[in-house]
């Protein structure tokens, strides 16, 4: 009986149109069980149910924007008016992707607050953030290749391709640890430039070198044996090239 109230049926069984008072609104249901188009007042603005309960797409007034759900509850895919960019988000809470513009480019988060996982456009690149601030892993294209901070500033662990090769930073400035592939070899600096302590694969050998050129101070696998240069190479020569002298003299500081 309201002058403004129309329901319009084809002649296909199951199709219908209906329009409320509100200009614009209108209700659109193919033969199809549980397909229907919603449109309400505002341009360009749209509910599509199609017949899978609980599938839907909902497109806004901006051209491009849409959401859309399907069956399973919880899982939504958002897309702006910007081309590529979307965001997903699956059954689980807080789980999410993100995708920009840019091809390759996502953002992945965990359910655990503060995980996140970056991907750039280059194949392979890859930032980890865990929950604790300021850890992030970092890995290059290169197969093996990390950097790994932790939450102290300036501490970060650096390895290579070779998996058995690393480096370790401290927070100190110029602090290093360096480890090569031979198991228990290791270099040392201090933040003094300059200053490197060296440990071969025996765990008693070590070489200590100053800042100072050409000085050096070598341990060997006896205890007590230790045999030290100065900057003068002439010295030093003499020093190693007197066998006897160096047999005596570690002989008298044992």
């Amino acid at each position: 009986g309201a002058s403004d109230r129309e329901v319009s049926t084809s002649g296909a069984p199951g199709s219908e149109v209906s329009t409320s008072g509100a200009p614009g609104s209108e209700v659109s249901t193919s033969g199809a069980p549980g397909s229907e188009v919603s449109t309400s007042g505002a341009p360009g603005s749209e509910v599509s149910t199609s017949g899978a309960p609980g599938s839907e797409v909902s497109t806004s007034g901006a051209p491009g924007s849409e959401v859309s759900t399907s069956g399973a509850p919880g899982s939504e895919v958002s897309r702006s008016g910007a081309p590529g960019s979307e965001v997903s988000t699956s059954v689980a809470p807080g789980s999410e992707i993100s995708t920009s513009g840019a091809p390759g480019s996502e953002v992945s988060t965990s359910e655990t607050p503060g995980s996140e996982v970056s991907t750039s456009g280059a194949p392979g690149s890859e930032v980890s953030t865990s929950g604790a601030p300021g850890s992030e892993v970092s890995t290059s294209e290169a197969p093996g290749s990390e950097v790994s901070t932790s939450g102290a500033p300036g501490s970060e662990v650096s390895t290579s391709g070779a998996s058995d090769r690393e480096v370790s930073t401290s927070g100190a400035p110029g602090s290093e640890v360096s480890i090569s592939g031979a198991p228990g070899s290791e270099v040392s600096t201090s933040g003094a430039p300059g200053s490197e302590v060296s440990t071969s694969g025996a765990s008693d050998r070590e070489v200590s070198t100053s800042g100072a050129p050409g000085s050096e101070v070598s341990t060997s696998g006896a205890p007590g044996s230790e045999v030290s240069t100065s900057g003068a190479p002439a010295v030093r020569s003499a020093h190693l090239g007197l066998q006897a002298v160096r047999s005596a003299h570690l002989g008298l500081r044992q």
